[in-house]
């Protein structure tokens, strides 16, 4: 069995997920304005219950811009716990498999399955996310008038542009060979008889 490996540059995925992001926000906004008009901050997580003389009150903003950065934290959370749990389904150990943890000094949160997967279970759980956490969210937003939840997608669609990268890598491997995480760089080790 052959070793290979494919990583993606992390300088590269940082310029594609800024272009991504300001591609998903711009197609956010437009149908926004398309289908809702104008954004009204005020509403930022759609209809409200807040009485109107309320909802500029400096309380009330800080309210929803705490619950806001928390929704964006835990965003970035899930995303990684939507890998684990797509390719925990495909592990042969389960949840065994999965790890979890930080890049401190990058801020940034990974998931990584620990035992080689079919190219195609690898990729479903590589993009997962990007559906989950990006598409769904910000296409809920969008038909239930929450400008939070639509710009919410988008940044997450913006945050998937790595995974997207690696996908791109794989997008021309056989069937039958398997893949696991790189251990310490963006990308993964293919595995072929």
């Amino acid at each position: 069995m052959t070793e290979r490996k494919l990583t993606i540059s992390i300088e590269k995925a940082n310029v594609f997920g800024l272009i991504l992001t300001v591609a998903a926000f711009l197609l956010a906004g437009i149908l926004w304005y398309l289908m809702w008009g104008g954004i009204d901050i005020n509403d930022l997580f759609g209809a409200t219950t807040a009485p109107e003389d309320t909802k500029s009150e400096p309380l009330w903003v800080i309210v929803k811009s705490f619950a806001a950065i928390v929704a964006l934290i835990a965003g970035a959370a899930i995303h990684e716990l939507v890998h684990g749990m797509t390719w925990a389904m495909y592990a042969k150990k389960g949840w065994k498999s999965i790890s979890f943890g930080v890049i401190w000094k990058l801020l940034t949160p990974y998931c990584h399955c620990d035992e080689p997967l079919k190219v195609r279970e690898y990729i479903i759980g590589v993009l997962m996310p990007l559906l989950i956490v990006g598409i769904i969210p910000m296409i809920l937003g969008l038909c239930l008038q929450s400008i939070f939840l639509t710009f919410f997608g988008a940044l997450y669609i913006g945050g998937a542009a790595g995974d997207i990268m690696v996908v791109a890598l794989l997008r021309h491997e056989p069937a039958e060979n398997k893949v696991l995480d790189h251990p310490s760089e963006a990308g993964c080790l293919i595995y072929e008889e």
